[in-house]
């Protein structure tokens, strides 16, 4: 089964604050993977739920959605803003 790019419940931005601010996709929720207890504040999600976690170029984001899987998350994928326009067809704003 592949992963359904365009049925997401969460576009995660997992870069800090002053980064999402100048530029994220359309509806992503900031959440820094290195400014907050990235665990904790997934925990409660939906983990049948599809997610995908960014940053600007894959590394966080990558980081991210290792550890959401880790913690049970059945369908999340880690990639950078431009993957996630591309593959989404969300805009950045």
């Amino acid at each position: 089964m592949s992963f359904d790019y365009k049925n997401l419940d969460l576009v995660i931005d997992v870069r800090r604050a002053f980064e999402y601010e100048i530029r994220h996709i359309e509806g992503a929720k900031n959440i820094s993977y290195e400014f907050t207890d990235f665990a904790r504040e997934v925990e409660n999600f939906d983990k049948d739920g599809h997610y995908i976690a960014y940053c600007n170029y894959g590394g966080r984001g990558g980081k991210a959605a290792e550890l959401m899987r880790q913690l049970g998350f059945k369908n999340v994928a880690g990639m950078g803003i431009e993957d996630v326009r591309q593959k989404t067809g969300k805009s950045i704003v």
